[in-house]
């Protein structure tokens, strides 16, 4: 399957589409452990998102909207080294989210994949038609310019 490489312009695409990947993203990310919001930011590139896809301030509001949905939860963390800082973790109800979002997301990835397979190949049968009838053309075109004597 001949891969697109996902870009920053390919991800202006509909705000709710990037919003349930960004919602996905950000539970994958706190599956793996509890982390501060700017940190998650910065780690939404480890999942193949273009760096700078989502600005803080959304990803803030995303975690925010995720806590009233009860899919994270958070808690204040202080250190001696510098100010508090939020801390967010996933909840059981977001790991449930998560598990219906992905099973979602596989069967969308499978008809995805079905659907690029199947036109890669009417495409590769278009190109073959394609030279096969620019090559009957050329071949008509030699035998015209030799009866013609050209």
């Amino acid at each position: 399957m001949g891969g697109r490489e996902i870009t920053k312009h390919s991800w202006q695409q509909p705000v709710r589409r990037r919003g349930r990947f960004l919602h996905a993203g950000l539970l994958v990310l706190l599956l793996q452990g509890e982390s501060y919001g700017y940190a998650l930011v910065d780690r939404l590139s480890t999942l193949s998102l273009p760096p700078g896809t989502f600005a803080y301030g959304v990803v803030y509001r995303m975690l925010r909207n995720m806590e009233r949905e009860g899919h994270v939860s958070s808690r204040w963390e202080t250190s001696s080294k510098g100010p508090q800082r939020r801390l967010y973790r996933i909840t059981p109800k977001g790991e449930e989210a998560l598990q219906m979002t992905m099973g979602s997301l596989w069967e969308t990835a499978a008809l995805i994949q079905q659907l690029t397979a199947a036109y890669e190949q009417a495409s590769s049968e278009q190109s073959n038609h394609d030279k096969i009838h620019l090559g009957e053309n050329n071949h008509e075109n030699c035998s015209n310019n030799h009866s013609t004597g050209h």
